[in-house]
């Protein structure tokens, strides 16, 4: 690996910076920057053996995520309408 080359697990380390994400789009992700598949497999394993990749957890955010944003337009779109006009 060149000093200029950033490798597939740092790569992933940052994007998991940015947020959760699924380890097939994490794969995607990487594999659409050009690693290779086998350097973005072991990077991946390796971000799941320190905790950083978790699909269970991720999944579990996820769904929490949406019930309460789902829950906030239900009651948003059940409002008066008098509500709306002020």
């Amino acid at each position: 690996m060149s000093a200029g080359h950033v490798s597939a697990y740092e790569r992933a380390l940052r994007l998991l910076g940015l947020r959760q994400h699924f380890r097939g789009d994490l794969r995607r992700k990487l594999l659409a920057k050009g690693y290779e598949a086998e350097e973005v497999d072991e990077a991946l394993t390796r971000c799941a053996s320190e905790g950083y990749l978790d699909d269970d957890s991720t999944a579990r955010a996820f769904v929490a995520y949406r019930a309460v944003r789902s829950w906030r337009a239900s009651h948003i779109a059940a409002r008066p309408q008098s509500w709306n006009s002020k």
